[in-house]
């Protein structure tokens, strides 16, 4: 009797290290302090192997020859007991809700909620300008300083020189700025900050209606969660806003319609491909694998032609004007159609990236969202996944599809050998995910539904770890973003209104706080600084140089020898924020203006 006490202890105790490890996977821990003793549990390594031994001792002290039914037995024991706890598990759609609210909650509690950076600026900026219908503006400094500036210079990060010569424009696609334009419209400026939050609740939601029509409400709700808790997902929640999840949400919505055989269904789905086109126009590929998706559901359910061509014209009514627009805004702004704001396509991608893309995206993927390495075996078994008859061969081959197109598209982008890669793959997330859920269910076998505890726990660790590998890459960890907005917000409350503002990484940001110009000190001739500088103070302006923790030095570089304001040998106006930023005074740094 003391003997199986002790193993029902040992299996007890591994049992609970099982749950700590998991709350420390999605918690990131905890470090405290208890009669300066230093109690910390920040990763989930030892705990992990704390459990292992656990289970090994019950395994050990069981009865020789039963062991493995010792281990059975008890796991039936604590089954039972939690299930007089917690008499009915929550409906799929209570689960999915609550992955929802809670990627929204992160999005609101945990999000930088800054413009900070070339690509929120860009956005969040471009957002206030549809909001006055003004997408070109002329740089406060273009004509005080004509003769020394090129406009270059004085367009701040995600910014360039328009065709006209005369004008800047953001460069950053249209789509995201405008859904946030509405929201400033509607609710002020800081309004726009709410736009990635309540696109990444509407991406988990739109993944379990899918795989609820798909496959069922369970492995809906198990992918939902899965979408929410996914490294990419977390880390674009919480870091400055970008469009991947507008993106996702977009081609997500238009797929999960074209699965709806009703003429308003495609037309709905046109719309959401329209708007992701507008989001991110170089997934436009995608356009014919949705065609491709229409026309294969209705042949294969042997609908009649004619109907079939009224699908694909309703389905294309939108995303055709969607992509006249995008050519239309390209050639106003930059001169060419096939021209977007971020040069030419030749500047954009490159032959040379794709292999390195080739060996850095899968490893990125194993390590981050290893769960989705087990989409390739839906192929061989999705017959006995066990959903509607919606959840075909057709369906499996479009999902592949998706996501070899997202794919082939980033694979000559510039590779970045790091987690900020899978932000591109977004898109597809939903069906990588769903495929994964589909062929786990179908490895399972039909037992799982007699161990429902035992499938909450692996699914809990492994969106557990999703949230680990998140906030090991940089998710919630937001406080270097938010150096933009406290260093803006300084310039706007403590500097005179005619000051001017030399900056690189701060020249858009500071800008968007402060209202301050800025002026690139990077895009200036070296030789020429310090005359533009005589010329600000000539005109009335006060001078200031802005420099981030990281660009001290590459200023001091770049006008050593051309400049007495390369030494940076006088004490900064402020210094402020970790890692920090300082401001220097130039109005004082050179000889007096001549009178």
């Amino acid at each position: 009797m003391p003997r199986r006490r002790l193993v029902r202890a040992l299996f007890l105790l591994g049992a609970l290290v099982v749950c700590w490890a998991i709350v420390v996977m999605w918690t990131g821990g905890v470090l405290t302090y208890v009669g300066g003793i230093r109690i910390s549990s920040r990763a989930p390594r030892n705990i992990v192997a704390l459990a292992v031994v656990c289970l090994i001792f019950t395994w050990a002290l069981g009865v020789p020859g039963h062991r493995v039914q010792t281990l059975a037995a008890e796991y039936r024991w604590l089954v039972d007991r939690l299930g007089r706890l917690v008499p009915r598990v929550p409906p799929a759609w209570l689960i999915a809700g609550i992955a929802v609210i809670g990627t929204v909650t992160v999005g609101f509690v945990e999000g930088a909620f800054v413009a900070g950076g070339s690509d929120s600026y860009g956005y969040v900026s471009q957002a206030h300008l549809w909001s006055i219908g003004r997408l070109r503006q002329e740089p406060v400094l273009r004509r005080p300083l004509a003769t020394e500036v090129s406009l270059d210079a004085l367009a701040p990060l995600g910014y360039r020189p328009t065709v006209d010569g005369q004008t800047i424009a953001p460069t950053y696609s249209p789509g995201l700025p405008i859904v946030m334009a509405i929201f400033e419209r509607l609710a002020g400026r800081y309004m726009v900050f709410w736009v990635v939050p309540i696109f990444g609740g509407a991406l988990v939601w739109l993944t379990y209606l899918f795989g609820a029509r798909l496959y069922g409400a369970g492995l809906g709700a198990v992918a939902a969660v899965l979408v929410a808790t996914s490294p990419p997902a977390l880390i674009q929640l919480t870091t400055a806003p970008l469009s991947d999840l507008a993106t996702a949400v977009w081609w997500t919505l238009s797929f999960l319609l074209i699965t709806h055989d009703r003429r308003v269904a495609a037309l709905g789905a046109g719309a959401a491909a329209g708007a992701a086109i507008l989001t991110r126009p170089n997934l436009v590929p995608l356009l014919a694998v949705a065609l491709a998706f229409i026309a294969a559901r209705l042949i294969s359910a042997q609908r009649p032609v004619r109907e079939l061509g009224q699908h694909v014209i309703l389905f294309a009514i939108l995303p055709i004007p969607a992509c006249v627009a995008i050519a239309l805004l390209n050639r106003v702004l930059w001169g060419s159609v096939l021209q977007s704001g971020y040069g030419s396509l030749t500047d954009l991608f490159s032959l040379s990236n794709i292999w390195p893309n080739l060996l850095l995206y899968p490893r990125v993927v194993a390590t981050l969202i290893p769960v989705a390495l087990l989409a390739p075996v839906v192929f061989f078994t999705f017959r006995d996944a066990g959903g509607s008859v919606n959840g075909d061969r057709v369906t499996i081959v479009a999902f592949s599809a998706w996501i070899a197109v997202v794919v082939a598209v980033y694979l000559p982008f510039p590779a970045y050998d790091s987690a900020w890669n899978l932000r591109f793959l977004l898109p597809a997330i939903a069906p990588l995910l769903l495929m994964a859920t589909v062929a786990a269910r179908s490895l399972a076998g039909t037992r799982v539904e007699r161990h429902t505890v035992a499938g909450v726990i692996v699914v809990a660790i492994v969106c557990g770890y999703g949230v680990h590998r998140a906030r090991k890459s940089g998710a919630f960890a937001t406080e270097y973003l938010q150096r933009f907005s406290a260093i803006g917000e300084y310039i706007d409350r403590e500097l005179p209104q005619n000051a001017v503002l030399l900056a690189m990484a701060h020249s858009g940001s500071a800008t968007y706080y402060s209202g301050r110009p800025t002026l690139r000190y990077d895009l200036l001739p070296p030789s020429r600084l310090d005359r533009v500088v005589d010329m600000l103070r000539k005109r009335g302006y006060e001078p200031y140089l802005v420099l981030d923790s990281t660009e001290r030095a590459d200023f001091q570089t770049y006008y050593r020898g051309s400049s007495p304001l390369a030494a940076l040998d006088w004490s900064p106006l402020v210094t402020m924020h970790s890692p920090p930023v300082e401001i220097y005074s130039l109005g004082t740094s050179l000889a007096p203006l001549e009178k």
